[in-house]
């Protein structure tokens, strides 16, 4: 595997930080995903880790439900993490883009040739170093709660962290990409939005083509294939115990099927999300697109992402066939550490 694009200067000798690194769009079932697999033995979940530093800027719940500036778990790791931290972790939820940004156009080339520009490898290594020393206070901080934590849990989503954190060399990293159906993400944005009309599916069917368009580029680029596995939430909505049997198996972890059926089996200390991350809830499959929205905008949806699902080899497919899917290309790895 190539070393051109090696951003790390540290002894090479020193254990990677191992990371599951969970990539998807938004209102895709992330949360969810997190939760349950935060729970099974040897995992922890530490939610939308990026988010930590603005979550305790905006008094926002830790998943223990106590403000994350106050929480038992995270108050010591700000205080020694902030001392020393070079860069913020949060650098790309920062600024104009409190929410992220779907398409960054001085980083695409970096996607697109698997690794930083040389005017960005500077900051991408000062912003590894930084998550580098947080994610290893919260490792140690975990073995505290637990007896073995073989895999922290980041379900930042966002394909630039994931680039930056990969092209260090610092992590061990797993990258679990999330897909929900382009209908089921449409419909999910639309209804949080107020959005309707034809124009509305079709701007949110962009969405998802671009950010899985692009995680895909990513994971093809910068990653063996056995370090990748493509999970569908209605598969993970409709058989969570299977499909994290599948996952805990890949990640070598125990898997205990009593924890896979209901979130908050016991309590976390995940970073941002939505209910699931603080309410004990069922695992419940949600698809009323299917009822509700007009023949037209499906129509316009499975125009507008088929390259992508073309790509995937699931063009038009019936749901057994989207189910299991393909590949999207033959990857090539650029290791970067």
């Amino acid at each position: 595997m190539s070393q051109r694009h090696d951003l790390s200067t540290r002894d090479h000798h020193r254990a990677k930080l191992p990371l599951v690194y969970l990539l998807s769009t938004g209102r895709s079932g992330s949360t969810l995903l997190d939760v349950l697999l935060g729970a099974q033995p040897e995992c922890w979940t530490l939610g939308e880790f990026q988010l930590l530093d603005i979550g305790v800027g905006r008094h926002q719940p830790c998943g223990c439900c106590r403000p994350l500036g106050q929480c038992d778990f995270w108050e010591p790791i700000l205080e020694r993490v902030r001392r020393t931290m070079r860069f913020p972790i949060g650098y790309f939820r920062s600024g104009r883009h409190p929410n992220g940004k779907v398409v960054r156009w001085s980083l695409l080339p970096s996607i697109l040739t698997g690794g930083p520009l040389r005017s960005q490898r500077t900051v991408a290594e000062a912003y590894a170093v930084s998550n580098l020393a947080a994610l290893e206070e919260a490792k140690e901080a975990a073995e505290a709660y637990q007896e073995k934590v073989s895999w922290l849990v980041d379900a930042s989503k966002d394909p630039y962290r994931l680039l930056w954190l990969q092209a260090s060399g610092h992590f061990d990293i797993r990258v679990i990409h999330l897909v929900r159906r382009p209908e089921g993400f449409v419909a999910n944005m639309m209804r949080s939005a107020g959005a309707v009309g034809a124009m509305a599916a079709v701007k949110y069917a962009g969405r998802w083509l671009i950010d899985n368009l692009i995680g895909s580029a990513l994971i093809w680029r910068m990653f063996w294939p056995d370090a990748v596995k493509r999970v569908r939430y209605e598969d993970l909505a409709q058989d969570p115990e299977g499909t994290l049997d599948d996952i805990c198996r890949w990640l070598d972890v125990p898997f205990d099927p009593d924890r896979a059926h209901a979130t908050r089996y016991a309590v976390n200390h995940g970073v941002a999300g939505n209910r699931p991350r603080w309410e004990s809830l069922p695992v419940m499959f949600e698809e009323s697109w299917r009822t509700t929205m007009p023949p037209l905008h499906q129509r316009l949806i499975g125009l507008v992402t088929a390259p992508l699902q073309r790509l995937w080899r699931t063009r038009n497919a019936p749901d057994d066939a989207w189910k299991t899917g393909g590949e999207p290309m033959r990857r090539r790895a650029s290791s970067i550490g």
